[in-house]
């Protein structure tokens, strides 16, 4: 039984993909349907993983840029073997901790994260920040 003060990290991104790396990208894919963002923007994956979602990003919206972060250097590793992700900057961080200026962003995800985010509250502020648009 884990505690509220244990951090949950998956650190494996073949393992990733096999336990959730489908249902990810079905239930990703009808997000970005609904959603319809416009193409050319600047794309912000917050706990970006094994590169699952941020690929449907790369491969769906012809964004501008895309960058991601997560606190796993191996679940990244597997992310930057994907041949969508060749252009994305992917860096290892937390939610709390992106090392990103002020409006560097016109959109942010957080696909699955926000329940592992230590202190939402505290980091939605300053998440808002990045994004010209918003958050989504």
């Amino acid at each position: 039984m884990s505690t509220a003060s244990e951090a949950i990290r998956f650190s494996d991104g073949d393992a990733y993909e096999r336990f959730m790396g489908a249902w990810s990208r079905l239930v990703g894919a009808s997000f970005l349907a609904w959603l319809a963002p416009a193409p050319a923007l600047r794309w912000l994956d917050v706990g970006c993983g094994n590169g699952a979602f941020t690929s449907l990003l790369a491969e769906r919206l012809e964004p501008l840029s895309i960058a991601g972060i997560d606190p796993s250097e191996q679940q990244l590793a597997y992310a930057r073997a994907q041949p969508s992700l060749r252009e994305a900057q992917l860096l290892q961080a937390g939610a709390m901790e992106l090392p990103f200026g002020a409006a560097a962003f016109d959109s942010a995800v957080m696909p699955l994260v926000l329940p592992f985010v230590p202190v939402p509250g505290r980091g939605w502020p300053r998440w808002r920040g990045w994004c010209a648009l918003g958050a989504l």
